[in-house]
């Protein structure tokens, strides 16, 4: 989940929510939200928009 924070914190124009999953190892887009969110207290997709 470090990795996946680091990747939507430093987007480039690519960069999406579910794409980020994938590349982490999450085959589940909302078992990957509802991990990041316990760990980071963020959605994934807040963390994007306030890098984009």
């Amino acid at each position: 989940l470090q990795r996946a924070r680091e990747l939507l914190s430093a987007p480039t124009s690519e960069t999406t929510v579910i794409g980020t999953a994938l590349a982490c190892g999450y085959s589940n887009a909302s078992h990957f939200a509802r991990h990041y969110f316990e760990a980071f207290g963020e959605r994934p997709s807040q963390t994007l928009a306030r890098h984009s």
